[in-house]
């Protein structure tokens, strides 16, 4: 079981992709929702992009370790 958690480039990847996306799209809309700072607005979508490119290298990652076995 601990030989399928390897720590891999793309593993460490898709790890800071969702981080630093949920940390962006919740925190900038949390602070859009109880304070004045509108500027907050454009960074939303930043976080959901590396969300979503979190979901896609996690994705590969599965896919390689399969094609590996």
């Amino acid at each position: 079981m601990s030989e399928d958690l390897q720590f891999t480039p793309l593993s460490l990847s898709s790890f800071y992709l969702f981080f630093f996306g949920l940390l962006l799209f919740s925190g900038s809309l949390y602070l859009l929702a109880l304070s004045p700072l509108k500027w907050l607005g454009p960074i939303t979508p930043i976080g959901g992009l590396l969300l979503m490119s979190g979901w896609l290298s996690l994705l590969l990652w599965k896919s390689k370790s399969r094609l590996n076995r």
